[in-house]
C-alpha cells in the first residue's frame, strides 16, 4: 500500500512525464498553421476561406458527439486507480464499450440530419446577398463530402480518451499531435493533383480523420480486448453517471467548438469575401496555436484533476493548477511577442495578397493568454464532474457573442469579429475563475504565476518601445523580435525559474 507522499509524488512524477510527452505534441502542432501554406498557395485565398467554414461546421458537430463522452472517460476512468482497483479493468472496458456505443448512435443521426437537411439548413444561413448566397451554394456542395469525416472524429477521439484514462499520453502525442497536422499537409499537397479546388480539400480532410481513426484503434489495441470492447459497445446499457456528465459537456463542446468559430462563420453571414475569411482565419490559427502550450500541460493535468478531487486533496489540486498555469505562460509568452512583433511578415508567408491591415490580430493574440493563465480553472469545473456549470457558461457567452457580431462586424469588419470574440472570452474566462473557486474551492494562485507575466510585460515594453524607434523593414522588426524575447528571458531567470519547473525543462534541480 502507498503512503500518501509516496502517492503525491507519483502524480507529481506523471504530471512531468505527462507534461513533457504533451510538449512533442504542442510541438508538433505547430504544423498546424504550416498546413495552411500549401492549402492557401495551391488552392487560392477564396477556397480556402470556403474549406475553413465547412469544417467548422463539422468539427462542431465532431464536438456535439464526442466532447462529452471523451471527457468523461477521462473523469469516470480516472477516478479509480488501476493499481488500488481489482475491477478497474471490467469498469473501464464497460464504460469504453459504452462510450463508442452512445457516439455511434449518435453520429449515425447526425450525418443522416447533415446528408437530408444540411443543404436547405446552409442555403437559409447565408442568404444575408449574393456573395452570402454564391459561398452557401458552395458549401452546401461540400457538405455531403466533409460530413463522412465525422464517424472518424468520434472513433479517434473515444479511442485517444482510453488510453488518456489510463494517464497514458504518448498516442494523443503521436497520433493527434503529429499525425493530424501532418497527414492534413500531405493530403493537401496530393488532392491538388486529383481536384484542385476546394473539393480537393475536402476530400484531403476526409481522408485524413480516417487515417487517424484506424492509428487511435490500433492505439486503443495495445491497452484494451477490442473484442471485450466490441461486446460491451453491442450491448445495449443505460450509463446514467456517464450520459448525465457527457450530454450538457458535449453542449458545451460544441458551443465552445462554435465560439471559436463564430467571427468566421458572421463575416460569411455578413457577405464578406470568401479570400478575406481566410486571411482572418489565417490570422486566428496562428494565435489559436500558441495555445496550444495550455493544451500541453492542461491534457496532462486532466486525470490528475479526476483523482485528487476525488482524494479530497484540494489543496493540492490548486497547488497543481497554479504550476500548470505558470508551465503554459511561460512557453506562450516568447511566442506571443514573436507574432506580435512579425504578424504582418508572418501572414505574407501565407500568401503574397495576404496585405491586408493585420491591427486585428492585437485583439487575438489577448484569448491564448487568458487561455493560458486562467483556463485551467475551466478543466477543474469539468474534470470535478461540474460539467452542467460549463454548459452554461457557454450558453450565456455564446448569447453574448451572437449579440454583439451583428453590432460589431458589419461596422468595423475584421476588428469587429475581434472584439466580439475578445469580449466572449473575457466574460467566459471570469465566469470559470468564479465558479472553480466557489464549486470546488480552487482558486487562482497568482504567486505561482507571476514571474512569466512580469516578464512578458517587460518584453512586450522592449518590442512596442523597439517598434516606435527603428524602421519598419522585416530586418528591424526581427530584431525588435528577438530583442524582445531576449528581454523576456532575461527578466524570466533574474526572478529564478521554480524547482519543478526547472525540472520540466532540463534544466536540473
Amino acid at each position: 500500500m502507498e503512503s500518501e507522499p509516496q502517492r503525491s509524488g507519483r502524480y507529481d512524477r506523471q504530471l512531468v512525464r505527462g507534461a513533457r510527452t504533451n510538449a512533442l505534441g504542442t510541438a508538433a502542432k505547430v504544423l498546424h498553421p504550416l498546413f495552411l501554406i500549401p492549402a492557401t498557395r495551391l488552392y487560392g485565398p477564396a477556397a480556402f476561406g470556403l474549406y475553413l467554414i465547412i469544417t467548422a461546421i463539422v468539427e462542431l458537430g465532431g464536438s456535439l458527439l464526442s466532447g462529452g463522452l471523451r471527457d468523461g472517460l477521462v473523469v469516470f476512468a480516472g477516478r479509480r486507480d488501476p493499481q488500488t482497483d481489482p475491477d478497474h479493468s471490467a469498469f473501464v472496458h464497460s464504460l469504453i464499450g459504452t462510450a463508442f456505443q452512445y457516439g455511434a448512435i449518435g453520429c449515425a443521426l447526425l450525418v443522416a440530419a447533415a446528408l437530408f437537411a444540411g443543404e436547405a439548413g446552409i442555403l437559409m444561413i447565408f442568404s444575408h446577398d449574393e456573395v452570402a448566397r454564391a459561398s452557401g451554394r458552395e458549401l452546401a456542395a461540400l457538405l455531403p463530402i466533409v460530413v463522412w469525416a465525422l464517424p472518424c472524429m468520434v472513433v479517434a477521439d473515444l479511442a485517444i480518451a482510453a488510453t488518456k484514462a489510463l494517464m497514458i499520453m504518448e498516442y494523443d502525442t503521436i497520433i493527434l499531435g503529429f499525425g493530424k497536422p501532418a497527414l492534413l499537409i500531405v493530403t493537401a499537397l496530393v488532392g491538388v493533383f486529383v481536384s484542385p479546388d476546394v473539393v480537393g480539400l475536402a476530400w484531403g480532410f476526409v481522408v485524413t480523420h480516417l487515417l487517424l481513426a484506424v492509428a487511435s484503434i490500433w492505439a486503443l489495441a495495445r491497452h484494451f480486448d477490442l473484442r471485450e470492447l466490441g461486446r460491451a459497445t453491442l450491448r445495449p446499457r443505460y450509463e446514467r453517471a456517464l450520459l448525465g456528465f457527457a450530454v450538457p459537456q458535449s453542449l458545451n463542446m460544441s458551443l465552445t467548438s462554435f465560439m471559436t468559430n463564430v467571427d468566421q462563420f458572421v463575416l460569411g453571414y455578413f457577405g464578406v469575401a470568401p479570400a478575406l475569411i481566410a486571411f482572418y482565419g489565417t490570422a486566428a490559427r496562428i494565435l489559436r496555436s500558441v495555445r496550444q502550450a495550455k493544451l500541453t500541460f492542461s491534457g496532462a493535468f486532466a486525470p490528475v484533476i479526476a483523482r485528487l478531487y476525488g482524494e479530497g486533496k484540494i489543496a493540492e489540486l490548486e497547488k497543481q493548477a497554479g504550476t500548470v498555469a505558470r508551465w503554459s505562460t511561460t512557453i506562450a509568452m516568447p511566442a506571443l511577442l514573436v507574432v506580435v512583433g512579425l504578424r504582418r511578415e508572418l501572414m505574407l508567408i501565407f500568401d503574397e495578397s495576404y496585405t491586408h491591415d493585420t491591427t486585428f490580430m492585437l485583439l487575438l493574440v489577448v484569448l491564448p493568454l487568458l487561455s493560458c493563465v486562467f483556463g485551467i480553472a475551466g478543466n477543474v469545473i469539468v474534470m470535478t464532474g461540474h460539467s452542467r456549470w460549463n454548459l452554461l457558461n457557454s450558453l450565456l457567452t455564446a448569447a453574448l457573442t451572437l449579440g454583439l457580431a451583428p453590432v460589431l462586424v458589419p461596422r468595423w469588419g475584421l476588428m469587429g469579429a475581434a472584439a466580439a470574440t475578445l469580449l466572449t472570452a473575457v466574460v467566459v474566462t471570469a465566469l470559470q475563475v468564479t465558479q472553480a473557486k466557489r464549486l470546488v474551492g480552487v482558486g487562482v494562485a497568482m504567486r505561482l504565476i507571476y514571474k512569466p507575466l512580469v516578464a512578458g510585460a517587460a518584453g512586450a515594453v522592449v518590442l512596442f518601445w523597439l517598434g516606435e524607434t527603428l524602421g519598419d523593414s522585416i530586418y528591424w522588426h526581427v530584431a525588435a523580435a528577438v530583442v524582445a524575447v531576449g528581454a523576456y528571458l532575461a527578466v524570466l531567470f533574474t526572478l529564478r525559474l521554480d524547482p519543478q519547473d526547472r525540472r520540466l525543462f532540463g534544466l536540473g534541480r
